[in-house]
């Protein structure tokens, strides 16, 4: 345990998970660095699921990391191998964040997930513990009003800063078993992917909803908002509150092997967004190019 400056209590170190493979390495080494740039040394494992060899080369080293292989977790979980068989590699990637969420807070208890496409862009642990106290913590979409009736279908929740507590492993069962069980890239009765069940399972394990419009603003949402810097952090402002942005989440963000952007997002990307937001982000992805790819 290490002394937790926000609650003033003796607290273990903040654990989050992730996955992603070769074509994802680079947006999930960008995640590593922005994470570890944005907690004190020492408070924070990046536990990584790595979906292939080659991925699994080049993060096994990193410190404050654990890593484990695709086969290995497959080889734990019943269904597993099932699935692997009967759905897309992306699918598969949704299928794998509640399975490898239950793994990892099996070991460790209080655990956080995270897309490989986030990008930390402040202090993340006064957020961290704030959420940690409860069992599940999830994050609304907070779609546009124009948005809603064509996207809500979807899911309300978007799977990324899933945040898991004291009594949240029986969430991550039931949601793993129903994402191996069914998870596909299509809107099916009440089914979506991997996302749309965190609507039932979070009314029934008593989830809260995560309101700061800086944790897991994504470009679905972030084109609602004003921008501004203060002491050096972004802030983002809108629906009645104003929040500094801790995670943005890099959704349909492509680069070459190089590093250099070849799309953004097919969303709205505005001036500022452009500026604070994809601006240190794209120097990042460039950074990690020749830090570890090149």
């Amino acid at each position: 345990p290490v002394y937790d400056r926000y609650q003033g209590t003796s607290v273990q170190v903040m654990h989050f998970c992730t996955l992603f493979d070769r074509n994802y390495a680079c947006k999930g080494l960008a995640l590593y660095k922005s994470l570890m740039a944005n907690v004190p040394e020492g408070e924070a494992t990046l536990h990584i699921l790595a979906l292939d060899d080659r991925t699994y080369d080049v993060v096994k080293n990193l410190k404050n990391t654990t890593t484990t292989k695709l086969e290995d977790l497959i080889a734990q979980t019943p269904g597993l191998a099932e699935a692997k068989d009967n759905r897309t590699w992306q699918e598969l990637a949704w299928t794998l964040g509640s399975v490898w969420g239950l793994h990892c807070a099996r070991k460790v208890g209080t655990i956080c997930y995270l897309d490989a496409d986030s990008f930390i862009m402040s202090e993340i642990g006064s957020s961290y513990w704030k959420y940690a106290k409860y069992p599940v913590a999830l994050t609304p979409h907070r779609f546009a009003k124009k948005d809603e009736e064509r996207l809500l279908p979807n899911g309300f929740y978007n799977v990324n800063f899933v945040m898991i507590g004291p009594g949240g492993i029986p969430f991550l069962e039931d949601w793993s078993k129903a994402c191996i069980a069914w998870c596909y890239n299509r809107v099916e009765d009440w089914r979506m992917g991997d996302q749309k069940y965190t609507e039932t399972l979070g009314e029934k394990h008593h989830a809260v909803d995560i309101n700061e419009l800086g944790i897991n603003c994504g470009p679905w949402n972030a084109f609602q908002y004003k921008y501004s810097v203060e002491n050096g952090i972004v802030y983002a402002e809108g629906l009645g509150r104003k929040d500094p942005l801790v995670v943005y989440h890099s959704h349909e963000f492509l680069h070459d092997i190089n590093g250099n952007v070849i799309r953004r997002t097919n969303w709205d990307v505005t001036g500022e967004m452009a500026e604070l937001i994809y601006a240190p982000y794209e120097l990042l992805i460039k950074e990690v190019v020749r830090e570890f790819l090149a």
